[in-house]
């Protein structure tokens, strides 16, 4: 407007600086959860398997690479795997949805040199991104199974009995 005060100063109308701090300190808020290290649940969490219902699948609580791994057994194929209950770390998160999965023959247990951030004895590895299923082709046989971020995996296959005996996730050692 022709003639209007700038708002600066003295001249700004009464609640402005208040209004822009509430908002600003809201949109940061926003994508915050109760604190580092708390997990949300993600689509994953409740979307539907891949498969029709006569597949079989396996909850197989949370992994993470270097620590805890969990086994099952395939009768080999395309097993799918989702990743859920990202964790969330504050504002400024660096998975960004995404997870590494890795899998090995169980017979040779996994191993993770923090320095070149290597996971030996990988048979085979799929990135799965928050809320999606990725895809794992195995020969038959028993699996151990890592994820990069400590988040809960399944695993499912398309036919009966094609994911079995599984094992939860136990700490190394």
């Amino acid at each position: 407007m022709i003639g209007a005060a700038p708002m600066t100063g003295r001249h700004r109308p009464r609640g402005v600086r208040g209004t822009a701090l509430v908002l600003g300190v809201g949109v940061l808020l926003g994508g915050c959860t109760s604190g580092p290290g708390t997990a949300s649940p993600s689509p994953s969490a409740s979307a539907p398997l891949p498969c029709a219902e006569d597949g079989s699948h396996a909850e197989l609580g949370a992994t993470r690479r270097g620590e805890a791994h969990a086994e099952f057994t395939t009768a080999g194929g395309t097993v799918h795997v989702a990743v859920r209950y990202f964790p969330r770390g504050g504002l400024f998160e660096s998975d960004g949805g995404q997870a590494a999965v890795y899998v090995g023959d169980a017979a040779t247990p996994p191993t993770y040199d923090e320095q070149t951030g290597v996971v030996s004895g990988v048979t085979a590895e799929t990135s799965v991104r928050e809320g999606a299923w990725g895809e794992l082709e195995l020969e038959p046989g028993r699996y151990w199974i890592w994820v990069s971020n400590g988040s809960d995996v399944v695993v499912a296959g398309c036919e009966p009995g094609s994911v079995t005996e599984p094992a939860p996730a136990a700490a190394e050692g």
